[in-house]
């Protein structure tokens, strides 16, 4: 691991993995260490509340996902098995024998394949607005995320993500149009779209996998998602426990924060 570096006024370090140099957040003790996985287009800083309040109390692990936030972006790491695989390797190097997994969006889908091939490693699966569920996706705001260049082009793929559109400031545009001058970055994003979906179909499913879970499991969702629709809830068996938030959209640890924080503490044991 190389010397710790500041990043939005946080303390990250970088862990190089194989071909990877993964930026990295890691604080806290005591406890089985919650492990969180940003989603698609995102990094590590949007669990930044959640990953602040836990560490005053357990170890909190997060990463960028690689061709996301401050992580390098070889081609070859863009699918959801292959993140999952990645995990793996993560969490072998930080020394990780269980954890809590919390998972956004495609970081949920992660680390529902994590989970379902090795369970004897996760103590709890939480899962926001998870992909993997159903097969609708919305392709346009996986692929303005993926092309945005200006501001013009990124605030209304922005806008998909929250209930409220006053979530979408100068603070959260400004660093993600500064990655975008990075063409590996923007190269990261376009690779990982692709894998996402095709015409608006989700190119990874998961749901199967749910049955066969034998870890406590939970899945938060905001009823008004326009990227991934709440409805694929539908059919969920009875032993996941489920939680549909009102006026919140894609992003339920945003405008949900403090119910997200309280159901991810209940489950924590």
């Amino acid at each position: 691991m190389s010397a710790q570096v500041a990043n939005s006024g946080e303390l990250t370090s970088v862990l190089q993995v194989a071909d990877v140099r993964l930026r990295l957040f890691r604080r806290g003790s005591g406890g089985t260490p919650v492990v969180f996985l940003h989603g698609f287009g995102g990094d590590l800083f949007s669990f930044r509340y959640h990953l602040v309040q836990l560490a005053k109390e357990r170890e909190v692990v997060a990463f960028d996902f690689p061709g996301h936030g401050g992580s390098s972006a070889p081609q070859h790491l863009s699918g959801i098995p292959e993140l999952s695989r990645l995990l793996e390797q993560v969490l072998v190097e930080l020394g990780v024998g269980t954890a809590h997994l919390v998972g956004h969006s495609m970081g949920a889908g992660v680390a529902l394949e994590f989970a379902s091939r090795m369970p004897q490693q996760i103590a709890s699966l939480t899962m926001l607005a998870p992909a993997g569920l159903g097969p609708e996706i919305n392709a346009e705001f996986v692929e303005g995320m993926a092309r945005a260049a200006t501001a013009s082009e990124l605030i209304p793929a922005l806008h998909r993500l929250f209930y409220r559109a006053s979530w979408v400031n100068e603070g959260m545009l400004k660093p993600m149009l500064e990655q975008r001058q990075v063409p590996e970055f923007c190269q990261g994003l376009q690779q990982t779209a692709r894998e996402l979906h095709e015409r608006g179909v989700q190119c990874w499913q998961g749901r199967e996998k749910l049955a066969g879970l034998g870890m406590p499991t939970r899945i938060l969702w905001g009823r008004e998602d326009q990227v991934i629709p709440a409805q694929h809830l539908s059919g969920i068996p009875g032993t996941v426990a489920t939680h549909l938030f009102p006026e919140c959209g894609h992003m339920p640890h945003v405008e949900a924060a403090l119910d997200v924080l309280r159901v991810l503490r209940e489950g924590f044991c």
